[in-house]
């Protein structure tokens, strides 16, 4: 069984880092970040998973490995261990499987594709794949914006950011040659946080800090009972919902390995929520209020909304509300909410790694990297 105290010590470095990105908020500029260029790739959907994700894996492959160590350095062996094991149950038995377990076997090939590739063994990979989740934080907006359109924004934070410099592409996940729709990728992993579909939704995931010590065993024990890993569900969603409530009625009821939020927008301008996730289903629905004074605009930090704000979360949530209200409805533009809010401490986090706006409505996709 897995010592509870190294539990608690994943806890403890991502608190860690988190704390030293506070006290290291003064080193950001007031003039707010450069964006960098970054790649772009195509993501066939049809294309056998092994290769699926080859040109990304061989275009970043140094930067996977330095990341990769990173990561792999902050797990005790004890759960690495309980990885291998897992590894080698699924090279058995993964082609067996049917069903939602069949699209976790597809997971399970892309994930050896990059092994084979790296020369980073299958394990760690698998093991790096899940421990994304647990150091991310992030913020999503949905707002109605002065033109009564659905704009969405999100920053993306990651305290290991030291070895994710220069790890950002664009994606545009193909089907037939035809664009599906649009995400952002990261070096080594083959899952998307943030997705968008033209005239269709778009999404972001933040990770959900609840007392969940133990989420990592968690989050694999889920995957064996077959789950969806939240990022290769943005995936899957972003295949096969072709509206907002279709999106939305996956995003709320499809099993995940660990609790986050859904923050989704549509194309019409009440089509706008923040799904709170517990691992079987929603826990709560924060929608989008046309007729609110205050509901015009929604948003999502890294705790409850419904709850007291954490030290942790550094007045972010507290922050985006004010420059929400600052801005107003009747001025609000999704290069103002970059601009004015997730542009500005401590929003902008020393760690952010990106922020994208997009908007299904008006076919915007725009990754903002700064790493």
């Amino acid at each position: 069984m897995i010592a509870q105290a190294e539990l608690i010590n994943l806890e403890g470095i991502r608190e860690t880092f988190i704390s030293r990105t506070m006290k290291e908020q003064e080193m950001i500029s007031g003039g707010g970040p450069k964006s960098l260029k970054i790649p772009k790739f195509e993501i066939d959907l049809e294309e056998d998973p092994y290769t699926r994700w080859s040109e990304p894996t061989i275009y970043f492959k140094e930067q996977i490995i330095k990341l990769h160590e990173t990561i792999i350095s902050f797990v005790p062996w004890s759960i690495r261990s309980i990885f291998w094991m897992v590894t080698k149950y699924m090279e058995v038995f993964s082609p067996k499987t049917t069903g939602l377990g069949e699209l976790n076997h597809q997971l399970f090939r892309e994930f050896e594709g990059v092994s084979d590739i790296t020369g980073i063994p299958l394990a760690d990979v698998l093991t790096a794949n899940f421990v994304y989740e647990l150091f991310a934080h992030c913020t999503s907006i949905v707002a109605i914006d002065k033109t009564d359109s659905i704009v969405h924004a999100r920053n993306l934070d990651y305290p290991i950011y030291e070895s994710m410099r220069n790890d950002t592409f664009d994606i545009d996940f193909v089907k037939n040659g035809e664009l599906v729709f649009k995400g952002v990728g990261t070096g080594g992993s083959t899952n998307s946080y943030t997705i968008m579909k033209p005239g269709a939704f778009a999404v972001s995931i933040n990770a959900r800090y609840h007392n969940d010590l133990p989420g990592l065993a968690n989050s694999l024990s889920r995957w064996f009972m077959e789950s969806y890993n939240p990022g290769s569900l943005l995936i899957y969603v972003g295949e096969h919902a072709n509206t907002f409530e279709e999106a939305k009625d996956m995003l709320m009821n499809m099993p995940i390995t660990s609790i986050c939020y859904f923050t989704l927008s549509g194309v019409e301008i009440d089509e706008g929520v923040v799904i709170t996730r517990d691992r079987t289903g929603a826990k709560d629905l924060w929608p989008i209020n046309p007729d609110s004074q205050s509901d015009w605009a929604i948003y999502q930090t890294n705790y409850d909304h419904w709850e007291n704000a954490p030290e942790r979360d550094n007045k972010r949530a507290a922050t985006v509300k004010e420059g929400l209200v600052k801005i107003g409805r009747d001025k609000m533009t999704v290069s103002k909410i970059l601009k004015r809010i997730l542009q500005k401490p401590p929003v902008l986090q020393y760690d952010t790694i990106f922020a994208v706006t997009m908007s299904a409505k008006k076919n915007l996709f725009k990754i903002h990297a700064y790493i």
